[in-house]
């Protein structure tokens, strides 16, 4: 982190967020530190394990590794003369077995990724001809020797200018830092957590982002599911007791016409749970207290 920060702080207190990066951040509601971590996963990709090329499966999303032999580039007239696509692919082989991994529109990859790169690549494995090919795969770029980054990594809401990369790169200098959790303040109390068993927030918002296993995501979003729901629980309640000590509302009590229109012009009957609900809507409705239904 650039300096000394706390959750109100802009996002631009970040490395690596220019003006460029924070209007893009921006544009998904992302304006402060808080924000960034309340910008929760919309899903999981399970790269726990580097898969040989001869355990890759059909249409199944995999994470391999390897060493590229050789790459070809060309360019395709577009339909209708829309201006050229570029198709850039690179060719890996295992043993005897080779996987194609081709990208569109990725000129920047012709002097990244040359013959002899050792690349990491994520994506959904496909039979072609007598190997395995990938289509625009993650890209993960290795010095020699080393291992892919694995785990349970979160998928998050994109907009222009941002990708995934980025979006875990911040959060995880978030989370780096050793002040983070300090700055997560607990809001519920250690007799309602136990009685729940739900774990802390600090670890929930974490594990949230970036889980060790499945237990630890379930576990946070069992936190943060509840948080929403108590919260939600409490407002209404709230509203209740400052609505009960104002003004009384009138008594409201069901009429001939209305009775009548219920069991009478309607083409049906109403079910025993229809008539349960309109007996609770009208004790309400004749109570003290405005009533409050959807």
């Amino acid at each position: 982190m650039k300096e000394e920060i706390g959750l109100e702080s802009p996002v631009l207190a970040l490395r690596g967020v220019g003006s460029a990066r924070e209007k893009a951040l921006m544009s998904l509601g992302v304006r402060t530190l808080r924000d960034l971590l309340l910008h929760f996963p919309r899903k999981y990709e399970d790269r726990r394990c580097v898969r040989s090329f001869s355990k890759l499966e059909e249409g199944k999303r995999a994470l391999v590794a390897g060493v590229v032999g050789r790459v070809v580039s060309s360019r395709l007239n577009r339909r209708e003369g829309r201006g050229k696509l570029s198709i850039f692919s690179a060719f890996l082989e295992e043993g005897e077995e080779r996987l194609t991994t081709t990208w569109f529109n990725r000129p920047d990859l012709s002097t990244r990724i040359p013959p002899g790169t050792h690349i990491a690549l994520f994506g959904k494995a496909g039979r072609s001809g007598n190997g395995w090919e990938m289509l625009n795969p993650d890209l993960e770029i290795l010095a020699p020797g080393s291992s892919p980054a694995t785990g349970i990594l979160p998928v998050y809401p994109l907009a222009s200018g941002l990708n995934q990369t980025i979006l875990r790169k911040l959060l995880r200098e978030v989370f780096d830092c050793s002040e983070t959790r300090k700055l997560i303040a607990e809001t519920l109390p250690e007799n309602l957590r136990d009685r729940c068993d739900l774990i802390g927030l600090a670890k929930a918002v974490e594990w949230v982002h970036f889980p060790p296993d499945e237990s630890a995501w379930k576990a946070a979003r069992k936190r943060i599911v509840f948080e929403e729901i108590f919260h939600f629980q409490v407002k209404l309640r709230k509203t209740r007791v400052e609505l009960s000590g104002g003004e009384r509302p009138p008594a409201v009590f069901p009429g001939e016409r209305t009775k009548f229109f219920l069991e009478k012009a309607l083409p049906f009957k109403l079910s025993a749970g229809q008539l349960k609900a309109l007996q609770e809507i009208w004790t309400d409705l004749a109570g003290h207290v405005p009533m409050r239904r959807l």
